[in-house]
């Protein structure tokens, strides 16, 4: 169902794909041609293509990158301003001496240890930074002399010389970085498969490309040596500057223009130009802090990007698919902008080290900017809105550990102490969060109770037009829609992304369509489509059950009709002609035992089968005795069977002894009566023999309704019946399958 002024949902997102796929081919009936539509036709089969592609280029990158030569050895900077040797506990004071030996044993360069620690991004004025190059290119120059040491502090020599890279030497932070790469590239690409004409899917594939280059140049950087050329490291940096622009204009122009536009093309196209000039003013090595600049630019980018979000989510505040994209795009943006500043490029404006290694820091980008693809393509954004919650939470404790570690570290000016951070967050935290979580709980247990009563209340309705009105209240209750409408469909599914959720009636027949949950304030989703599934099965459920509870009834209800009509109203109405009065009261006597025998079988409780059978010859031998017939019945092993037999069992065998006695008092004119009662089996069968006239067994007049209705309860119940008769007298047999001594109780499933 399509309902006005609601845009087509994401089924039809690929058009755009699909048109320029039927452009590419049109014209012929080759059927390589048709077998190229089918597959243009599918987003999946572009974004395969691209990825491959994708993955080659990063393949090539990683090559390349692992060519890069390495030094023999490793300097780094730690704590307390100290120095030491990578591979090595001894530390050394920034500006104690350290040299380079030849094999001659002569000194080829003396410095402090300071000075062979790798500054990869250097700032200081142009000379400066030059002076810097120039000292870097002479160390890697050095490096490549055979034989030659560096002497440390302490005396101790280690070889100094440059050793080729491999792809096998790589670092785990490039891999790290590389896996960053890939992931924004891929999440770009697929954004740009599933939207491929909207303006937010086009820059959010710049942003990808650009995140990815960053975190290629990062890799690069972690691959980077005393052996590695000044030129080497230059491009790597300013092509890092570069990545960092591209992603930040890919960000700010998407806001500008998503979902409302802000700003002209023209005035972006200008700021690109703007940030190319600065980015050139790099490459011409002028005499200015061009790293400061190029940190300020990336700050302001940042900071343009989220007030560009915040604008667009207040703008589509009423709009409820926006309004649940933007909660989750602008807090993405946000915390992904702020952790990434706070842990990098402020550090680095300030001329500190980075607080984490910048690889781990692109990585806490990337899972907010994942958030970002699946908002920006609006797949299924109805399970947006809880989702950016708990992304935000979970971000928001992260960001606190971090400013609560900072402001320790500012008042004690100690080291890092991220212990203590997480203890206190903890303190404070999680006690909050487990009473967030117990009132969550209590308010999901009374919604439950709620719905289950609701859904008794619809099933157990008088009148089926009662069920229909009380099942759209129930599921106005429960939703708060704007607007109900009667719809066609087979299952809950969730339409429009999210504006519509399209429920089956558990009744039959048509279903119902709602339109904007909570009076337009969210969009649907996946919770609430599973909890309309529910309903519509607990619904139906209780409606079958109710059905099943009316039939049983209703074969009571007919059962004891039709036990009154056959045993006791046709003996009363026999009786009316009688004017014999020993007969009267014996056929009196017989009705009140057919009554008692259909009240007890409305309780339904199951009696032993010993039980059953003597009842049965006491009251047979009784009957037999007063209408002057001798009777005959042993006494057998079925008298001492202890095995239950249910209700309708039992009341179908006393009923048809009866019968068959009756049958033989009223029409036989016998003088004995001889009744065999075994066990064959799991199988009870009973043999009435009489001396009496007999009959036509395969007369229809002589064989009445009586004995019809008794060989019809038998074979209900999976049982027989055998009759024979002649002048000499009649014997009846019958059949009757009981439950065996180890179940006990007879299995209902024998009754047809």
């Amino acid at each position: 169902m399509q309902s006005p002024g609601i845009p087509r949902s994401r089924e039809a997102a690929p058009a755009g794909w699909r048109e320029t796929a039927d452009a590419a081919i049109e014209g012929g009936d080759d059927p390589v041609p048709s077998m190229l539509t089918a597959l243009l036709r599918r987003p999946a089969t572009a974004f395969s293509m691209l990825a491959v592609a994708v993955l080659l280029g990063h393949a090539a990158a990683a090559l390349l990158i692992a060519q890069l030569p390495r030094a023999s050895f490793g300097v780094e900077a730690i704590e307390d301003g100290m120095i030491r040797v990578t591979g090595d506990d001894r530390r050394y004071a920034a500006d104690a001496p350290v040299a380079f030996v030849g094999s001659d044993g002569r000194v080829r360069l003396a410095r402090v240890m300071e000075d062979l620690v790798p500054e990869l991004e250097p700032r200081g004025s142009s000379s400066e930074i030059t002076a810097i190059y120039a000292e870097r290119d002479r160390i890697a120059a050095l490096l490549r002399e055979p034989g030659l040491m560096l002497r440390l502090p302490d005396g101790r020599q280690l070889p100094a010389a440059v050793r080729p890279g491999r792809i096998e030497t790589l670092s785990s932070g490039f891999w790290l970085s590389f896996g960053i790469a890939l992931c924004s590239s891929l999440a770009g690409l697929w954004a740009l498969v599933l939207r491929p004409r909207e303006w937010a899917a086009r820059m959010f594939m710049l942003s990808g490309l650009g995140l990815a280059l960053g975190a290629i140049t990062i890799g690069a950087l972690e691959q980077v040596s005393l052996a590695t050329g000044s030129r080497t490291l230059f491009w790597i940096t300013h092509i890092n500057y570069l990545s960092a622009y591209i992603f930040g204009f890919a960000i700010v122009a998407l806001f500008a223009r998503y979902p409302r536009p802000l700003i002209g093309k023209a005035l972006l196209a200008g700021f690109a130009a703007a940030q190319g000039a600065i980015w050139v003013m790099g490459l011409l090595k002028l005499d200015v802090d061009m790293l400061g600049i190029q940190i300020f630019v990336v700050l302001l980018l940042a900071l343009l990007a989220v007030v560009l979000a915040g604008v667009q989510g207040w703008l589509s505040r009423y709009d409820p698919a926006l309004r649940a994209s933007f909660l989750l795009i602008w807090i993405s943006l946000l915390l992904s902008m702020g952790l990434f500043s706070i842990v990098s490029l402020i550090p680095q404006l300030m001329g500190s080290p980075d607080i984490v290694p910048e690889s781990v820091s692109a990585a806490a980008f990337l899972l907010f900017y994942l958030a970002l693809a699946v908002a920006i393509a609006r797949y299924r954004l109805f399970d947006l809105g809880s989702w950016a919650v708990n992304v935000g939470l979970s971000a928001l404790v992260l960001i606190a550990v971090l400013a609560v570690d900072l402001a320790l570290v500012l008042i004690t000016g100690g080291t890092w102490t991220v212990s203590l951070a997480f203890l206190t967050a903890a303190i404070l935290w999680l006690p909050l969060r487990e009473l967030v979580l117990r009132r969550a709980e209590r308010r999901r247990d009374k919604r439950d109770l709620l719905l289950l009563r609701g859904a008794s209340e619809v099933a157990f309705a008088p009148r089926p037009e009662q069920q229909t009105v009380l099942w759209s209240q129930l599921l106005d209750r429960q939703f708060s829609p704007l607007t109900i409408a009667p719809v066609t469909c087979d299952t809950a599914a969730i339409r429009a992304d999210g504006r519509i959720l399209a429920i089956p009636s558990p009744l039959g027949g048509t279903g119902l369509v709602l339109s904007y949950a909570n009076q337009g304030r969210r969009l649907f989703n996946s919770e609430d489509r599973s909890v309309a599934t529910a309903l519509v099965a607990l619904v139906a459920e209780m409606v079958d059950a109710r059905a099943a509870y009316d039939r049983g009834a209703r074969a009571e209800r007919q059962r004891i009709a039709r036990d009154l009509h056959d045993d006791v109203g046709a003996r009363l109405m026999t009786t009316l002609h009688r004017g014999d009065l020993e007969t009267v009261h014996a056929d009196v006597r017989e009705a009140m035992a057919d009554m008692r025998l259909i009240i007890d079988g409305m309780s339904d409780q199951p009696r032993r089968l010993s039980d059953i059978v003597a009842d049965l010859r006491h009251e047979t031998v009784n009957r037999l005795v007063l209408a002057r017939i001798h009777a005959h019945w042993p006494i057998t092993a079925i008298f001492d069977d202890e095995r239950l037999v249910d209700a309708l069992q039992a009341r179908v065998l006393l009923s048809v002894t009866r019968e068959l006695v009756s049958n033989v008092i009223r029409h036989a004119g016998a003088g004995t009566v001889s009744i065999r009662c075994a066990l064959t089996g799991n199988s009870l069968l009973l043999a009435v023999r009489d001396d009496g006239r007999g009959f036509d067994v395969d007369s229809d007049t002589i064989l009445g309704n009586g004995l019809r209705n008794t060989r019809k309860r038998l074979e209900e119940l999976g049982g027989s019946m055998a009759v024979q008769s002649g002048p000499g007298g009649s014997v009846i047999e019958i059949g009757l399958p009981l439950p065996s001594r180890e179940q006990g109780m007879s299995d209902r499933s024998m009754a047809v």
